[in-house]
């Protein structure tokens, strides 16, 4: 569940980043807040014998109806920012699933992707780094993506 997590989290913070709204510290704290928020909902919601067993409960949705989501804006307050410096795009769902991350912009003709997926025996690998890493020498190095295939880029899917 976790990697999952991670990687819609980074996703979202990559989409979010691109406002340059944000300082470092502030994007990093509401990775780690959303991270946290992410994991206490889905814990009782998560089946991976059943990927598809909980998936509304576990999908992350703006649109016209619902500008904000609830779990977004409570990272954004820990973080200190305002929800709608988030700049998300107008219509995004997003599918945190047992082995894969999906996200659709736009509603009934949106464009789908597959953002991550898993193979189940590579379902522990961490995502990104732990935040206070002992090992100076790992502080530039970018974060282990795992077993993760992304498919589409973030620029590709904001043209």
């Amino acid at each position: 569940m976790l990697n999952e997590i991670k990687a819609a989290v980074l996703f979202l913070v990559n989409l979010i980043e691109k406002s340059e709204k944000f300082s470092p510290d502030q994007l990093e704290c509401f990775k780690q807040h959303l991270v946290e928020l992410l994991t206490e909902r889905f814990k009782n919601h998560w089946f991976p014998d059943k990927p598809f067993k909980g998936q509304g409960y576990r999908c992350i949705r703006v649109n016209g109806h619902n500008r904000r989501d609830a779990t977004l804006e409570s990272a954004a307050n820990a973080a200190g920012v305002k929800y709608e410096d988030l700049a998300l795009p107008v219509e995004l769902t997003l599918w945190v699933d047992p082995n894969e991350v999906c996200c659709r912009f736009g509603e009934s003709k949106g464009s789908y992707c597959t953002l991550a997926s898993f193979d189940d025996k590579e379902n522990t690998v961490p995502i990104f780094q732990a935040e206070h890493n002992e090992n100076i020498e790992n502080e530039n190095k970018p974060a282990h993506m795992g077993s993760i295939k992304i498919q589409v880029s973030i620029d590709t899917l904001k043209d």
